[in-house]
C-alpha cells in the first residue's frame, strides 16, 4: 500500500495515525482490509511504528515496512558504511522473480551472513543469487529463537560515524 492516498486519523506533537482502507479483493486480499500505522516518537528520541489490520473476512496480513534509512543523515551520501546485525541464521532464497523457494537456507560462510555486524558494502557486490536478483539485499532472515508473541530484537544498524542506530524489535518470525 506504499503508493496510496492514506487517511490522516489523528495527529498530536509526538505521533501521527494514519488509515487506508483497501476494497474487497484489492492487492489479492477477501473482503474489505483496513490498516492503521501509527508513529510515535518518544522523549528518548526512539521512533515506534505500529501497524494495524482490520478486514471484513477470513484472510491472511503480513505488513511489514521498508522503510531505507540513512543514518548520517540528509544528503550524507551512501549507507554502505552502516553495519547490520542480524538475530537470523537462515534465510529465505528466492526465485530470479524474488518469489521464495521455499526452504531456508544457513546464512553462514554467505553474504546473507549477519549473525556479527558487518558493513553493509562488504559484500554487497558479491556474485551471489540472491544479490543479483534483489540488486542488493531484498530477502527474509529467519528470526533464530522465535517464539509465537515474544517481542525481541531482530536487528540493529548502526551508523559508525554519526553513532546513531536503529534497532528493530518484532514479535514475527521474519
Amino acid at each position: 500500500f506504499q503508493n496510496k492516498l492514506w487517511s490522516l486519523v489523528s495527529a498530536d506533537s509526538n505521533s501521527v495515525t494514519m488509515r487506508y482502507t483497501a476494497a474487497d479483493g484489492e492487492a489479492g486480499y477477501p473482503g474489505k482490509l483496513t490498516v492503521c500505522a501509527t508513529y510515535r516518537w518518544s522523549d528518548a528520541c526512539e521512533l515506534e511504528l505500529t501497524l494495524r489490520a482490520e478486514t471484513d473476512a477470513p484472510t491472511v496480513v503480513n505488513l511489514t515496512n521498508h522503510a531505507y534509512w540513512n543514518l548520517s543523515g540528509h544528503s550524507a551520501g551512501s549507507a554502505l558504511d552502516h553495519t547490520l546485525m542480524l538475530a537470523a541464521s537462515r534465510y529465505l532464497p528466492t526465485d530470479s522473480t524474488l518469489i521464495p523457494e521455499g526452504v531456508l537456507v544457513p546464512v553462514e560462510g554467505s553474504p546473507m551472513d549477519f549473525t556479527s555486524a558487518k558493513a553493509l558494502r562488504h559484500d554487497i557486490k558479491t556474485e551471489f543469487p540472491a544479490l543479483i536478483y534483489g540488486k542488493g539485499y531484498d530477502n527474509c532472515w529467519a528470526v533464530d529463537d522465535y517464539t509465537s508473541g515474544k517481542l525481541r530484537t531482530v536487528a540493529v544498524l548502526t551508523d559508525p560515524a554519526s553513532g546513531r542506530r536503529l534497532t528493530v524489535d518484532s514479535d514475527q518470525p521474519g
